[in-house]
C-alpha cells in the first residue's frame, strides 16, 4: 500500500506539470488575442459581464462511487460512495462539498471500519484545447472524518490530494458529464489512510 501511495502522488505530480504547461500556453494565446483584437474586447464588454455573472454560480451535483483501500493489510478493499455539490465561479476554478464514505471489512478479527467524511474541495481545471488534458483537474480536499468501529465513533481531520477528469457529454445530454478521480486521504489520530478510485456522473444546472 505504501508503494501505491507513492505512485498516486507521482501521478498527481505528472498531471500537475501537464496542467501547468497547458495553462502557460493558454496565457500566451490570450496575450496574443489581446494585442490583435483590443476593439473587439471593448465592444463585447457587456456580453462578457453577463458571462461572468452566469459563472458566479454554475452549480452542479454529482453521484460518486468506487473502491477504497486502506493502508492496513488486514482490511479488504471496500465500496465507496458520495454525493457532491459543486460550484464554478470561474472557468478554470471550482470548489465543491462532498458527503460520502466507505465500508471496509476485516479479513482477520479486527472490527469493520465504517468511515463517513465531509470534505471541502478546491479544484483547478486546465481548460484549453488539448484533447483529454483539457478536461483534467487537480486539487485538494480538507474536512472532517468520522470512523465507526465497534459502535465507537472517532472524529478526526482528513486531507487529500486529488486528480481527476470530467468530460461533458453532447447533444440531449449536454447538461451531464462523466468522469472520475483518484485521491489519497491522510487522516489524523493514527487512523487508517485511504487510497480511493471513484467514478462520477455529474449534472450541471
Amino acid at each position: 500500500m505504501q508503494l501505491v501511495k507513492y505512485k498516486t502522488l507521482f501521478l498527481i505530480g505528472i498531471i500537475g506539470l501537464a496542467l501547468s504547461s497547458n495553462v502557460s500556453q493558454g496565457q500566451m494565446d490570450n496575450y496574443e488575442n489581446e494585442e490583435d483584437e483590443p476593439m473587439q474586447q471593448v465592444s463585447a464588454q457587456g456580453e462578457t459581464m453577463k458571462s461572468e455573472d452566469r459563472l458566479m454560480a454554475n452549480p452542479s451535483i454529482a453521484l460518486r462511487s468506487g473502491a477504497a483501500d486502506t493502508d492496513l493489510s488486514h482490511y479488504d478493499v471496500g465500496w465507496g460512495y458520495g454525493l457532491e455539490l459543486g460550484f464554478r465561479p470561474k472557468d478554470l476554478y471550482s470548489y465543491a462539498f462532498e458527503l460520502g464514505g466507505h465500508v471496509n471489512k476485516s479479513n482477520q478479527e479486527a472490527p469493520t471500519l465504517t468511515r463517513t467524511k465531509l470534505l471541502g474541495k478546491g479544484l483547478f481545471t486546465t481548460g484549453g484545447d488539448r484533447a483529454v488534458i483539457k478536461y483534467t483537474y487537480i486539487g485538494a480536499a480538507l474536512g472532517v472524518i468520522w470512523d465507526n468501529m465497534n459502535n465507537e465513533v472517532a472524529t478526526e481531520v482528513g486531507i487529500a490530494p486529488v486528480a481527476g477528469i470530467d468530460v461533458p457529454l453532447l447533444g440531449d445530454a449536454k447538461n451531464l458529464s462523466l468522469g472520475g478521480d483518484i485521491n489519497y486521504l491522510f487522516v489524523s489520530g493514527n487512523k487508517p489512510e485511504t487510497f480511493e478510485v471513484n467514478g462520477a456522473v455529474k449534472y450541471h444546472f
